[in-house]
């Protein structure tokens, strides 16, 4: 297998016009000691690319060099053998659009090591792919057909999509990644869910709707955006503001030239759409103490057509947020414009950053990482805990993505279908050491609102309101319902709950039954008597 580097395009000089090859090499090894770095020159000519990899033995990771490169990776594309680590994964930096820039010296010196830092972050990804994450597609050409082109639509190209882990998976009892896939690429097999490839455009919106995890998505996961944020944040550089612009990548690549006009405190982030964007991302990046976060949003550019409302709900909850914390909610905006407006749309909304200055978690940025739908009550807490902001009031509101809920007693008969399709163990059934009681157990902090509690309910007793509690924000439980359990009127022992004989009995009586003695008899007992009858 090869090993992971970096390859170095100098572009004919460009590169050490502006930053020192020696200096940007000491950057990488001391963020990422064990990568290897390769320098090549007119990479983007020829088979110059290719020759260098295979002389070199190096996979690379992370390429910088022009925009020109990336259809010379394509072409190096190959799944063959074991080797999970191959050119179709490699992430571009288009370094020569930032030596060109009209940024200083220092800037552009900073803003490279920062882009090549957070895409090597990610270069572990590829060794978690599965053969489900890998789609295969012929590229379709927008000009008119050539020779050329024909044969370059002949070779197939590799991209990654999301695939479903059916070891965690609880399979068609859940299907929240079904219920929100635009496309309807996740459908039921077998008992199961999976992912028809054809469908699939790689939104991500399932990865965010699963909370259990069990949906992979190498690259673009939670946990691989975080680590991708946190190395633009890097202190090794004196760059004093951090502003992150997320975008799909077609509007990245569409509107790059009103990007790349903007002040040297923004930084793109490419996502293959809006959808991977959760409140848990958005605030474990305040958290870690960027300034400012732009989404770009372009509907008619998306390949997935997400709409601005799918994302308003998680943009209008951290903003809610930020005004709990006494922080500007403007820091964080979707930017819904044409190409022709990005430009001065962006370069304001960093102006207005710098005016206002850092946030509060500037001085005191977050060290743990959070990955999971209920571990945003965690986040939430240490951000509550680090401003020293008390843990009390209550948000409401089809924005707020956590849940409170409430049991009916009087209707409820304990039969624990609630408990067996939470996904996230939110409501639990315990039974007393003595085996007397029984409790619906209920923990605010895993409450996501997704109502399969209320939805699966024969007794129609389960009311989810959409509520934060800041106050309930932890791992404590709390009893939603209780009940004491009955004892078999032959043996004495304990067998069932006394909601649910009164609930038996009462559907007997409405059935015209009124004789129901034998509910009053566990399983064992009742056999038994009717075998001596």
């Amino acid at each position: 297998m090869s090993k992971c580097g970096v390859i170095l395009c100098e572009c004919n000089g460009s590169l050490e016009r502006r930053i020192s090859l020696q200096e940007l090499s000491r950057f990488i090894h001391s963020t990422a000691p064990d990568i290897n770095i390769v320098l090549g020159n007119n990479l983007c000519n020829g088979g110059e690319l290719k020759s260098l990899i295979n002389k070199s033995d190096v996979h690379p990771s992370v390429i910088g060099a022009c925009s020109k490169i990336q259809s010379r990776a394509n072409l190096l594309q190959d799944l063959s053998g074991d080797d999970v680590n191959n050119p179709c994964f490699t992430k571009i930096v288009d370094v020569l659009s930032e030596i060109n820039s009209s940024y200083t010296d220092n800037e552009v010196s900073d803003r490279i090591k920062l882009l090549l830092a957070s895409q090597i972050s990610k270069e572990s990804y590829c060794n978690d792919l599965l053969q489900d994450n890998i789609k295969i597609h012929f590229p379709i050409s927008q000009t008119e057909i050539t020779r050329r082109n024909l044969l370059a639509s002949l070779i197939p190209q590799y991209e990654v999509i999301p695939a479903i882990l059916h070891d965690d998976c609880p399979g068609i009892s859940c299907q929240l990644c079904a219920d929100i896939c635009p496309t309807g690429a996740i459908i039921s097999s077998n008992d199961t869910v999976i992912i028809d490839k054809s469908s699939c455009t790689g939104c991500g919106a399932c990865v965010n709707a699963c909370p259990r995890g069990a949906i992979s998505y190498p690259g673009y996961s939670t946990m691989d955006l975080q680590r991708e944020i946190g190395a633009l944040l890097s202190n090794q550089v004196e760059l004093p503001y951090r502003v992150i612009a997320i975008a799909c990548q077609s509007s990245v690549d569409s509107e790059a030239a009103a990007i790349n006009n903007c002040p040297s405190s923004l930084f793109t982030m490419k996502v293959p759409s809006l959808f991977v964007v959760s409140p848990l991302l958005l605030l474990n990046a305040f958290n870690m103490g960027v300034d400012g976060i732009a989404l770009i949003h372009n509907q008619g550019r998306c390949a997935s057509k997400m709409s601005l409302e799918s994302l308003s709900n998680t943009i209008t909850f951290v903003q809610r947020l930020l005004d709990r914390w006494g922080i500007d909610k403007n820091r964080l905006k979707i930017i819904d414009k044409n190409s022709s407006e990005m430009s001065s749309e962006l370069s304001q909304f960093c102006d207005n950053i710098l005016t206002a200055g850092h946030t509060r978690f500037k001085a005191a940025p977050g060290s743990m990482t959070f990955e999971g739908m209920y571990n945003l009550a965690a986040i939430i807490k240490e951000m509550d805990t680090k401003l020293k902001i008390a843990d009390e009031g209550v948000l409401s509101g089809e924005d707020v993505p956590f849940g409170v809920a409430i049991v009916d007693s009087t209707r409820c008969s304990g039969c624990t279908v609630c408990a067996q399709n939470c996904p996230t163990g939110a409501i639990s059934a315990q039974t007393s050491p003595d085996s007397t009681m029984f409790k619906l157990i209920f923990q605010h902090a895993r409450c996501i609102a997704c109502g399969l509690c209320a939805n699966v309910c024969p007794e129609k007793c389960i009311n989810v309101n959409r509520t934060i509690d800041f106050s309930r924000l932890s791992d404590d439980e709390e009893s939603i319902f209780v009940n004491e359990y009955v004892s078999c009127r032959n043996c004495n022992k304990p067998y069932v709950v006394k909601s649910m004989v009164n609930a038996l009995k009462r559907k007997l009586e409405e059935s015209g039954i009124v004789n129901a003695e034998w509910t009053e008899y566990c399983p064992s007992c009742r056999l038994a008597i009717q075998q001596k009858r």
